[in-house]
């Protein structure tokens, strides 16, 4: 198959150096800490599953609510120097390349994930589809979307956790109208909930950074029967961490894996909150 070919991001080149340059520059922070991982689309099976191999050599990878349990205990605190570092998968819009490559590899390897799906597009074809992907996920690559069998079938897994990302991948800040906010939220949960049969504990914000999350929409999520939601800002998941606006790395598979290694060290954590500071936006568009 012919790989797809990948636009020149001069601010993403400049990124990735900064990132290999901290990383081989400080000691790991990851020690007996945890992060959480936030991917998009599995188009390259044998891709994946290298970097789930990748993973599972370097760290423990647990369930989403593992995470918040370490958050909730000493053990958060003060990190033991011998213990793994745990990462959490979990996987954001709702792509049918889930159920076609990333599904079968976690499967084999008996590995947790959680799958944030925005309950609008599933089973979505032809033109709304490709106005869905192209206005609300922001996206240009040829994408199919998840169909409500899938769906289904991704629930059903002991090993899976479906959650909330609002019906139509919606930036909850930008929209002024708190109805809107609570009709975008509700909904999503409800339809996932009838779509699988369990109703999502847990909700990722779209796109997911600072910007596109505010204290309205974190009651909202709240309200609505949530137990915890992640943002794209990197991080370890620290104890004073706020519930409702969770750390997430937000990483690319086709980043070679110094790129992960120093990512999940915490080598990008400063850089961002340098950037946010400077250019006021953190949030990483993937294309």
């Amino acid at each position: 198959m012919r790989r797809e070919m990948r636009h020149w991001r001069p601010r993403a080149t400049i990124r990735d150096a900064l990132i290999r340059i901290s990383g081989r520059l400080r000691r790991s922070g990851a020690r007996g800490r945890a992060r959480v991982i936030a991917l998009h689309e599995v188009t390259d099976a044998a891709r994946f599953r290298r970097r789930l191999d990748w993973l599972r050599r370097r760290f423990e990878i647990v369930p989403l609510g593992d995470t918040l349990a370490d958050r909730d205990t000493a053990r958060a605190d003060v990190p033991s120097a011998s213990a793994r570092p745990r990462v959490a998968l979990t996987l954001d819009d709702g792509y049918a390349s889930w159920a076609e490559n990333a599904a079968p590899a976690l499967i084999e390897l008996r590995l947790p994930a959680t799958f944030f799906v925005s309950s609008g597009l599933v089973g979505l074809s032809g033109d709304e589809w490709r106005a869905f992907r192209r206005d609300r996920l922001r996206r240009t690559r040829e994408l199919q979307p998840l169909t409500a069998a899938q769906l289904a079938w991704l629930g059903g897994q002991e090993l899976f956790e479906i959650g909330g990302h609002t019906t139509h991948h919606a930036d909850l800040a930008s929209i002024a109208d708190e109805g809107v906010i609570e009709d975008e939220v509700r909904r999503d949960r409800e339809a996932l909930a009838q779509l699988t049969g369990r109703p999502p504990r847990w909700f990722a914000y779209p796109f997911g950074a600072p910007e596109n999350i505010h204290g309205r929409a974190a009651r909202i999520v709240r309200a609505a029967g949530y137990e915890a939601a992640w943002s794209i800002v990197p991080g370890f998941v620290e104890r004073d961490a706020d519930r409702f606006a969770l750390p997430r790395d937000c990483l690319d598979l086709e980043a070679d894996e110094e790129i992960w290694r120093a990512r999940l060290d915490g080598a990008w954590d400063g850089l961002a909150r340098v950037k946010r500071a400077v250019f006021g936006r953190a949030g990483e568009v993937v294309t």
